[in-house]
């Protein structure tokens, strides 16, 4: 990329943060200043922000299963680790849509896909095991109050066989 071709969608020195809504075809996209609805760029542009934004939609609902099973007191350190991964694949893709080659981002978010996937079906897991760790505790709580009850009954039976 050529410094006029940065220039071209960042401004004349008016360089502003970097955000998702710059690019794709929003009313805030960059893309949109320079290319018709009906042009081939415009529809790249289209395609890379709905893949982006499916890829982030993935990796935010993977993190809420962490942690989500993380307040229920499983150990998810390590699909937490590997979401890293992920948001660094988001990063790069990031970077990557200043290449404008739709094929390129595609098989990036591919590669971060697959690792958003195990960490969707690790949290799905531990959410599991949460809940299976729950049936535990009230299957063992009602098995001690019973054991309880039936203590206090064979107290209260050998209770009344000594004062007769």
């Amino acid at each position: 990329m050529e410094l006029s071709e940065c220039e071209a969608c960042h401004g004349n020195h008016k360089i502003l943060p970097p955000s998702d809504e710059m690019l794709g075809t929003g009313e805030k996209a960059v893309c949109i200043q320079c290319h018709e609805p009906d042009s081939e760029p415009y529809q790249i542009a289209s395609r890379i922000k709905e893949k982006l934004d499916a890829f982030i939609k993935k990796i935010r609902h993977a993190e809420s299963l962490l942690e989500q099973a993380d307040r229920q007191g499983v150990e998810v350190s390590e699909p937490k680790f590997m979401l890293t991964e992920a948001n660094s694949t988001l990063i790069f893709v990031r970077n990557l849509t200043h290449s404008f080659s739709l094929m390129e981002i595609e098989e990036k978010i591919g590669d971060g896909e697959k690792v958003v996937a195990e960490v969707t079906n690790a949290g799905e897991a531990a959410l599991r095991e949460a809940k299976f760790r729950k049936t535990g505790l009230i299957i063992a709580t009602c098995f001690i109050f019973l054991l309880s009850i039936a203590l206090f009954l064979k107290i209260r039976q050998i209770d009344k066989k000594k004062s007769s």
